[in-house]
């Protein structure tokens, strides 16, 4: 797995919302133990436009870090399925590979 002090901020910032309450601590375990085993990059910027931009620190860390495969829920947000060597997919397809 492939983080930047950018992403584990977000995870950070998200688990704290109310939707996450019962869940927090375990939410906050969690989150330790992916930042533990993370390879940690410093991405650098890309000059693509997403249509949620706040994607494209995903797309920026995976690029910098010569990561596979981009896993997400929201394909629709990447107008491509691939960004050089990255492959954009869902949870399902990269558990079918």
């Amino acid at each position: 797995m492939i983080l930047s002090d950018e992403i584990l901020n977000e995870y950070r910032e998200v688990s704290k919302r109310k939707y996450f309450a019962e869940r927090f601590d375990e939410l906050s375990e969690l989150i330790d133990i992916i930042s533990n085993i993370a390879i940690f990059v410093q991405p650098e910027h890309l000059e693509i436009s997403l249509p949620d931009e706040d994607d494209l620190k995903y797309l920026e860390a995976g690029i910098s870090g010569n990561a596979d495969f981009l896993v997400t829920g929201n394909l629709k947000d990447f107008k491509n399925t691939e960004y050089g060597s990255v492959a954009v997919v869902s949870p399902r397809q990269f558990l079918e590979l």
